[in-house]
């Protein structure tokens, strides 16, 4: 799915006498998802948007990790997860049996498995939950975008456009 933030620009009505909507789309991020149109049917949902700030922070911070999934080869959930707990965000640790964990996955953004200790029960499992970055406020989120940069960095990405633009949304 893409999703997509735009300015509506005007209604045209075409020779078929069909209506053609133009909009704008200014950010870079989005501009980047509308490369991936091609012509054929879509669903369109126009809706007014939530916090444009945050919505840009969001789709820029995904876009990082999925260059970060690319260059190094680890899904985008495990190099989130690692952003995560490098980032030291709020976590608890729950003892759960193995068969729990993709159920786990389905309710908390990072699930990390630990180490596990001699335990009696062998089908239960030590695991970390974190909560997301939807649930950081603006000091955590700033702490989770320079791991995340540092973490690009280290793996060869550019990270100076990526930089500027997400200290511009968390700093100002």
């Amino acid at each position: 799915m893409i999703k997509l933030i735009g300015v509506f620009k005007q209604k045209l009505i075409n020779e078929n006498n069909d209506h053609e909507l133009v909009f704008v789309i200014d950010s870079w991020v989005f501009k980047r998802s509308a490369e991936q149109l091609v012509k054929r049917d879509y669903i369109i949902e126009i809706k007014e948007p939530r916090d444009q700030r945050s919505l840009d922070q969001n789709r820029l911070f995904w876009v990082i990790v999925e260059d970060i999934a690319k260059e190094t080869g680890i899904s985008k959930d495990s190099v989130y997860a690692q952003l995560i707990e490098m980032a030291g965000a709020k976590f608890d640790i729950l003892a759960v049996k193995t068969e729990a964990i993709p159920r786990l996955k389905e309710a908390f953004r990072a699930v990390v498995e630990l180490p596990t200790l001699e335990r009696s029960d062998s089908d239960m499992v030590n695991v970390k939950v974190f909560y997301g970055s939807s649930k950081m406020n603006k000091k955590e989120m700033s702490e989770l975008i320079e791991k995340t940069l540092e973490y690009a960095d280290g793996c060869g990405l550019d990270t100076a456009f990526y930089g500027e633009q997400l200290r511009g949304f968390y700093y100002d």
